[in-house]
């Protein structure tokens, strides 16, 4: 599987050897000035989600990547620690971006507009295009993960209207 940003670029150095071009079109040289990345708190190399639920049974997740591209969260958890279901409950959308899961272990259940709630497991990849209204919640007596991959950092999270 290969994540990227929307109207990103291909290119290839030059000591591989790329595709023909498409009809039409040819491959320009160019040049990259090119300084690694680095890591930070929300940047880590490697995490291992069950070492982390094994030091802290309160473990929830967090962000794994941040730049100002994208951002990704790892959630973490148990449906015994939710409230009741609530069929009514149409989650959040957000405005600017899609977003979609990578489901690590157990299962998660997803109500995504207009389409019939499902359980999704361990192997799973999930979707939901932007203003998309989704809820999401872990299901079953095991914990459940998923990683939370969307476009932009800073995306606007709506909820619904509450009444008081």
């Amino acid at each position: 599987m290969v994540v990227g940003s929307a109207h990103a670029e291909t290119v290839f150095t030059e000591d591989a050897e790329p595709p023909a071009p498409p009809a039409g079109s040819e491959w320009v040289p160019a040049t990259i000035n090119r300084t690694p990345g680095r890591y930070d708190e929300f940047n880590k190399p490697h995490l291992n989600i069950h070492e982390e639920a094994a030091k802290n049974e309160k473990y929830s997740g967090g962000r794994f990547v941040r730049d100002d591209k994208s951002e990704m969260l790892v959630l973490y958890g148990h449906e015994k620690n939710m409230p009741p279901l609530d069929p009514a409950d149409k989650g959040h959308f957000h405005a600017e971006s899609a977003e979609f899961w990578l489901v690590f272990t157990g299962k998660i259940r997803y109500a995504l507009e207009g389409q019939e709630p499902f359980v999704a497991s361990e192997g799973d990849v999930v979707y939901v295009p932007a203003g998309t209204w989704h809820a999401t919640r872990y299901t079953g007596s095991d914990p459940s993960c998923r990683l939370s991959i969307t476009e932009y950092v800073g995306n606007t999270l709506v909820l619904p209207r509450r009444t008081p």
